[in-house]
C-alpha cells in the first residue's frame, strides 16, 4: 500500500474520515469498528478519526479536502464524482442497468474497473468494494414508486448534478438539488417530501 513519505518513521500517523451519513448509519458503524481495530492492532500508533455527519463540509467539500490532502479518507456517492470523471455517475443513470443484480456485476466489473481508473486521474484512489447503499433508490412516505409515471408532481431531493435534475424532470417529478447533510431539515420544511 503506497504511503506518504516518513509514515514509516513516524511515532503516530492520525488519518481522517469525513462522511455524510449520520453516527448511527450502519455504515458509519463499521468504519468506527474499523478505526477501533486499527486503534488497537497498532496500539494507538494509528488513530482513524471519524467525523460524521458533514462535520467536514458537504461532499462536494470533502472531495475537494481529500484530492488535496486535508482529509485521507471519505464515503461518497458515484453521482458526486461525476463532477470530476462524468463516468462515475453511470450507476445513477436512469434505466442504464435492468435491475440491481446487472448494476453491480458492472461496478464489481470492467465498468467500475473503468471508473476507478478514471479516478485515479484526478487523485482519488477508490476501493474495488464500496458500500452498497442502494441503487437510485427513492424514498417516498406517501405512496409506492413502481413505474416512472410515479413520479408525477414529486418533490424529490436530488444531489446538484445536472444530469439528475434533468433526468428526474423528464420523468415528471420536481427535482431540488440539496446537500445530503441537509436532508432532515428540508424534509422538515416540506423542501423536499421524497428522497
Amino acid at each position: 500500500m503506497p504511503v506518504r513519505h516518513g509514515f514509516a518513521q513516524a511515532a503516530s500517523i492520525r488519518l481522517k474520515y469525513g462522511t455524510a451519513f449520520l453516527a448511527d448509519h450502519p455504515g458509519t458503524l463499521r468504519i468506527k469498528e474499523a478505526a477501533e481495530a486499527i486503534r488497537k492492532d497498532t496500539g494507538g500508533k494509528v488513530d482513524l478519526q471519524v467525523y460524521t455527519a458533514s462535520q467536514l463540509g458537504t461532499e462536494p467539500d470533502m472531495i475537494s479536502q481529500t484530492r488535496a490532502g486535508a482529509m485521507d479518507f471519505m464515503s461518497t456517492a458515484g453521482t458526486n464524482l461525476q463532477t470530476l470523471v462524468p463516468t462515475a455517475g453511470i450507476n445513477g443513470v436512469a434505466f442504464a442497468f435492468k435491475d440491481y443484480d446487472t448494476v453491480w456485476a458492472a461496478m464489481d466489473g470492467d465498468v467500475g474497473a473503468h471508473v476507478r481508473a478514471a479516478l485515479g486521474k484526478v487523485n482519488l484512489h477508490v476501493f474495488d468494494k464500496c458500500l452498497d447503499n442502494g441503487y437510485r433508490n427513492i424514498t417516498s412516505a406517501s405512496r409506492p414508486v413502481q413505474t416512472p409515471a410515479d413520479l408525477k408532481g414529486f418533490k424529490i431531493r436530488v444531489p446538484g448534478i445536472p444530469l439528475w435534475i434533468s433526468m428526474f424532470k423528464a420523468l415528471g417529478a420536481s427535482p431540488t438539488a440539496i446537500a445530503f447533510g441537509e436532508l432532515y431539515s428540508a424534509l422538515q420544511a416540506s423542501i423536499a417530501t421524497h428522497f
